[in-house]
């Protein structure tokens, strides 16, 4: 039954359509627009006004509260035209629209999975990729997110499919769009580039065989189409930067850290968390598939321009991964990008088996894979804890001030795995909340975080964690403080959870172990309101000295 379906082009588009929408139904239904970035961006953009911002991105650190000189904090790490889409989006129909558009482009991928394997692989085979693809962990987990770098990997089908196509015959039509798919998937995430290397590989037509050895079929074209479309697309991101940035060390700064180790983990440590979270992402199915492709490969020494694109591009990556660790480590989106090759790798062991065991192994492997997104969603995408303690926040300050505080992300009165802790409750409370502010030194910091000679400040210390003697007496003869009991509220445990918890473990991601403090659902708060600037200060330590 299930080989007819995939023999007939019709079902077969029916199919991947139902997979689709039974693998996303879960994630989508516990999804939380209002946490994505993308979604706060536009918010933010439409607030400042996007003619007087000039259609600028506010950095993620400022995207919350009020900035007086919004302009000082503009980002320009992603590219432009995509978030200005998302904008519009957000302007007609809210979070929801930026979220559904995600989607259907997900959709949208899975189906384009067809006709672009078609170019290699008999119908069976492309169908059988293209549910192999569908059923893959970050397509499934990023089908029902708006992050853009996910998005971005849109370019592979669509790019195979044209050059496919055209394959040998240099039509002025194809070799157009395809330098226009390049330039669009280069205005959707800068990730693209990765994949640039291998488009250029496959439109030279290169491929290995015993008899011929080496050979290159360029199709000069679609060769020409590829380097035009990305030369205007890195254009356009090098013109964004150098229009948009105010402060160009901040830019070298934010490129150094993205290439340096990430606080309290050692480099062998995200290392291996960046392969953990590959294996996690493209799922046990491609994963061996690929593994067994590349050893089929290597062994009959016969390799078409696909299979060999799609064996080089785990190289690009892991040499992306090498030159941005911190990155790699942070973020989970760019994996998506290896689910292709992965499927091609795949499709070319099983074709070489011909095993009707080994099918279905693979479509149980990929059918297991389901577990990890299914858990990933089952977690809050915004604590109990987050939305409380954003409400308190918000009622206790205004939207021009800078809120300082010495809580830390994934400590008490967070739970060990809300990793986006501090960040969900800035979404929450629209404040910028600045974390684990223990001294004076790390307070008066602030003043040239937000690029500003004072600011207005409210300090949420809890008295349950230490900060220094000095900042605590500068605290106090700044402001009377007023005290708040915060009532933690109760986080559900899940698998899930506690799953994640061992993963930041064994990645290295600080953690609090969770120990009480007098009653266990009670923090103890004092707040403080006070200008902070350069001349308090210096004549508070002054004063000190005295």
């Amino acid at each position: 039954m299930l080989s007819s379906i995939i023999s007939s082009n019709r079902w077969l588009y029916l199919l991947v359509t139902v997979v689709w929408i039974v693998t996303r139904a879960y994630p989508l239904s516990q999804a939380q627009p209002r946490a994505y970035w993308e979604v706060a961006e536009a918010k933010k953009l439409l607030e400042y006004g996007f003619c007087e911002r000039q259609g600028a991105i506010i950095n993620i650190h400022f995207m919350t509260g009020t900035m007086p000189e919004p302009w000082k904090h503009n980002y320009v790490n992603h590219p432009y035209p995509i978030l200005w889409f998302d904008t519009f989006l957000y302007w007609l129909g809210g979070p929801w629209a930026v979220l559904i558009s995600s989607a259907l482009l997900g959709l949208l991928t899975c189906l384009a999975m067809i006709p672009a394997l078609r170019v290699c692989f008999p119908q069976p085979e492309a169908g059988f990729g293209a549910l192999l693809y569908t059923l893959a962990p970050a397509t499934i987990l990023f089908d029902a997110d708006t992050n853009i770098v996910a998005l971005g990997a849109i370019i592979w089908p669509i790019s195979i499919y044209l050059i496919g196509k055209d394959s040998g015959q240099g039509r002025l039509a194809f070799a157009a769009l395809l330098g226009v798919a390049v330039f669009v998937a280069g205005q959707i995430s800068w990730f693209t580039y990765t994949i640039f290397p291998v488009l250029l590989i496959a439109t030279a037509g290169l491929a290995y065989s015993q008899a011929g050895g080496l050979v290159m079929q360029p199709n000069t074209k679609l060769l020409k189409a590829v380097m035009a479309g990305g030369t205007l697309t890195l254009i356009m991101f090098v013109l964004q930067i150098w229009f948009y940035t105010y402060d160009f060390s901040d830019t070298l700064s934010y490129v150094h850290g993205q290439a340096s180790a990430e606080q309290g983990a050692t480099i062998p440590r995200m290392y291996l968390a960046i392969a953990l979270r590959s294996v996690l992402s493209v799922g046990p199915a491609l994963v061996l598939g690929a593994f067994a492709g590349s050893f089929i490969l290597i062994r009959t020494r016969s390799i078409n321009w696909l299979q060999a694109g799609s064996a080089i591009y785990p190289l690009c990556f892991a040499a992306a991964a090498l030159a941005l660790p911190r990155f790699f480590y942070r973020e989970r989106t760019m994996y998506g990008y290896l689910i292709f090759p992965c499927t091609v790798l795949t499709l070319t062991a099983l074709q070489h088996f011909r095993n009707k065991r080994a099918t279905v192994g693979t479509i149980c492997l990929a059918i297991v894979s389901l577990v990890y997104p299914t858990l990933q969603a089952s977690i809050p995408k915004i604590s109990e804890t987050s939305k409380k303690l954003g409400h308190y926040i918000q009622e206790i300050s205004r939207p021009n001030e800078a809120v300082a505080t010495n809580l830390q992300q994934q400590q008490r009165p967070f739970q060990p795995w809300d990793v986006g802790s501090i960040t969900n409750t800035c979404l929450v409370a629209d404040r910028a909340i600045r974390e684990n502010i223990s001294s004076r030194k790390s307070l008066e910091g602030l003043l040239k975080n937000f690029n500003s000679p004072d600011l207005n400040v409210v300090f949420l210390y809890d008295t349950s964690k230490p900060i220094e003697e000095s900042l605590h007496a500068f605290l106090e003869r700044m402001s009377r403080p007023t005290s708040a009991r915060f009532e933690i509220p109760t986080e559900p445990g899940s698998a899930a959870t506690w799953l994640r918890s061992i993963y930041w473990k064994i990645a290295g991601k600080h953690q609090s172990l969770g120990e009480a403090n007098g009653q266990a659902n009670i923090e103890e708060f004092e707040v403080f309101h006070f200008k902070l600037s350069e001349t308090n200060s210096a004549l508070d330590e002054r004063h000190q000295s005295k």
